[in-house]
Order: C-alpha cells, then structure tokens, then sequence
C-alpha cells in the first residue's frame, strides 16, 4: 500500500519508523526512485518540506530540492542505477529511474512525446526498457552507447517524429526480448528518415519479434551500420513508402530474420556514408562502407513495386551463408543490385560458403515480374565481377530474357 504525504505538510520522517522500501518522486510524468534502506543505513532524518506545488526533500548525503508534485512511499522495485523503464501502461509516471539519473537525464513527458536526453558529459552505458502501448514518438538522445530493450511494445507516431528514433552517433543494441512482439509505425508527416530510425551504430539482438510500418518514407533505417547478430529473432517490415531497410556504412547480418513486403522502394537499400553534405565524397575511413555482408539468417524480400531492388549495395557484396529467398512481381524488378552504374560505383559479388559452413548458402529468386518501360528484369545485377565459388543458386523468372547481367567477370552460376 503506498503512503501519501499531502502538499501542506512539513515533518520530520525518522527513516527507521517507514515501512516501505522504496521512495518515489514524480514530477511532470518521471518517477525518481530511492532506496530508502540506503538512507536508513545514515540512522539520519529526510526533512519533507512543502514547496510551492510540492516538496523539498534532504537528508545528510541525500538532496532532491526540485518541487515535485507526488511523494509516495511503497514498496516498487528499483531497476538499477542506469536503468530507465518506460511502460505506458502508468499514466502518471510512464518513466522510471533511480533518482542518481536525474542529474544526467533530461526527461519531457508531454501528450505524444516522451523525449529523453542524456548529459554530454554521461560516460556510462543507460539501458532503456519499453514496454506498453503509446500513441507518439519516443526520443532517445544521447553520445554515450546505449542499449534499448523491446519488452512488448507498441508505438504508432502521430506527428514528425519516428515512433522510435535513437538520435545517437555511438553503437546502440536493439533488443527484442525472447517471446515479445513490439510495434513500430509513423505518421505520413513524419519528417525524418523512417519509423525506426537508429542514428548510430545499430546491432540487433534479442529473440523476439519486431514488426516495422514506414507511412512517411523508410520503415527501419539507421545512419551508421546495422549488424544482425546469430541468435536476434525476426525483423518484419509490413509496408514502406519507400526501402523497407534503409542502412548507410554497411549490413552485416550473421542470423535472425528478416522479412519485407509491401514497400514502395527497395527491400534493404545499403549506402555509402559520405564526409559532404551533398553525398558525393564518400568516407574511406568507413570500415565496409557500403557494402553487404551475410554470414548466416533468413531475408525473405517480395516485390511488387516497378524499377525497385530486392538487395541494393552502393559497394561489395558478399555471401557466405545463409538463405535469400526474393520473389520479384513487379516489372524491371532486381533481386541482387551490386554497384551503380549511374553513380559510376564499380562492385564485386561474392557467392560462397564459409568454411566449415555454419548456414549453407540457399538462394532463391523468381516471380512474375516483365520488363518496364525504364528497367530490365533482372535476377541478378553486378557492374564488377560476380564470382560464385559456393551454395545453391535457384533462379525462376520465366518474363526474364537475361536474368543475369555482370558487366565484369563472371565465374560458376553467374557465368552460365
């Protein structure tokens, strides 16, 4: 049972005479939590003082002076120190942390938006857990890497926003937990690049499931490069006004799966990561930029739209293990683009598997689709060399006259 001490109050609260084990401050929708046996432990007093709206609380080594409009002892469980949980399911105080946090952490709560922004000078990593169902935008910022757990959740944005955009430059892990389904859309005004939206280093992870809707532009996209490490559970892109992955530097995926349907633009778009505004100086200092690597997983990619691609790379690809299973129905359709001939970007396929083989290599592509008026129907499409050493290459497009096309060297499968 909580206790409430009323807004007229001032006392003086002997810590050994509370009961409960937990002290909680809530201002403007945040939670700060204390260990109250942590002040029990002084043998010293918490002077409560009526403030305005709310109260001052101190105690020797111990000051919240912020005036706060709830004080309530119970008996909560602390999430740890680095720990913020965010649950929608409390009204009052979506957001929780323990009360060390409040120096490093901006919160703002408002209707549709919780924004949370981390302290440039915070070194330590914050783990963010979400869970509940919120019709908005959650904001995480930050400079420090960071790790943001998916408990069960579901976010619909309803304004410029992402529903999920990690506004970050350091290496963020994407947590599904094992047995959750979590939720992601935008809203058509959505301004930035896609409903889930990583600016950093993104490395997914987890067993769960993760379902991903783009109304606006992309549906999942991060700035930086996204590696699907072995044992992450399943990505599902439902629909995209434009690339269902929209990934800048390079995809590595080494497990997991990842599903895509009903996009406007490609399947997964990799690009370079440029040092100019006007992307054309590309950055070489980027390790892989631009390039996909598969190691192991399931992409399963249909398409439906014209002119689109079902695995875009600007630089190398290369697969080694692993199952693609593309089926292209719309017209001028690509299942693997390597290179751009527009842009002059000269790269190189690599079809084998790893020694020993850890997931054979199956790749599958066929469907419906013909020729459009702008492209041709291709399986497969590389502007350097295409160099099959390895794995099982199924190819069933009956409109497609020449369903492979290397502009370089061309050896096993690709060169039939």
């Amino acid at each position: 049972m909580k206790k409430f001490l009323p807004l007229f109050l001032m006392l003086l609260l002997p810590v050994a005479a509370v009961a409960q084990t937990t002290m909680r401050l809530t201002l403007g929708g945040v939670a700060w939590l204390s260990d109250l046996s942590e002040i029990n432990a002084r043998t010293m007093p918490i002077v409560v003082s009526n403030v305005g709206d709310g109260y001052s609380i101190s105690s020797e080594g111990f000051d919240l002076p912020a005036a706060t409009t709830t004080l309530e002892f119970d008996n909560s469980t602390l999430h740890g120190k680095n720990i913020v949980d965010i649950d929608f399911s409390r009204s009052l105080s979506p957001v929780e942390a323990a009360k060390e946090l409040r120096e490093i952490l901006e919160v703002k709560v408002a209707e549709g938006l919780i924004e949370i922004s981390e302290r440039a000078t915070h070194t330590e990593e914050i783990t963010y857990r979400l869970r509940g169902t919120f019709a908005g935008s959650v904001v995480l910022r930050g400079t420090y890497k960071a790790i943001v757990e998916l408990h069960g959740v579901n976010i619909t944005a309803t304004g410029n926003t992402p529903a999920l955009w990690v506004d970050n430059g350091k290496r963020i892990d994407l947590v599904a937990k094992s047995g959750t389904k979590n939720y992601f859309a935008d809203a058509a005004t959505n301004e930035k690049k896609a409903a889930l939206f990583i600016k950093g280093h993104a490395e997914l992870k987890g067993a769960g499931e993760i379902y991903v809707t783009g109304n606006a532009r992309h549906a999942y996209a991060s700035n930086e490069y996204t590696w699907v490490k072995d044992g992450f559970g399943t990505l599902v892109v439902t629909g995209a006004k434009s690339d269902g992955l929209h990934i800048s530097q390079y995809l590595q995926m080494d497990g997991g799966k990842i599903q895509i349907s009903g996009t406007a633009g490609d399947g997964i778009d990799v690009e370079y990561t440029y040092a100019d505004e006007n992307n054309t100086i590309i950055k070489t200092e980027d390790a892989n930029n631009g390039e996909v690597m598969i190691n192991g997983g399931t992409i399963q990619v249909t398409l439906a739209s014209d002119d689109t691609k079902a695995v875009s790379s600007d630089s190398h690809m290369t697969i080694k293990g692993g199952t693609l299973n593309l089926t292209l129905n719309g017209n001028g359709t690509r299942g693997l683009g390597v290179g751009s001939k527009s842009k002059s970007y000269i790269s190189n396929l690599l079809v084998e598997e790893a020694a020993p083989a850890t997931a054979p290599t199956n790749i599958t592509i066929e469907g419906s689709g013909k020729d459009s008026a702008n492209e041709t129907l291709r399986a497969v499409r590389v502007t350097g060399n295409a160099t099959h050493n390895g794995g099982n290459i199924l190819i069933s497009l009956p409109n497609a006259t020449k369903p492979i096309k290397v502009d370089g060297a061309k050896t096993g499968a690709f060169a039939k």
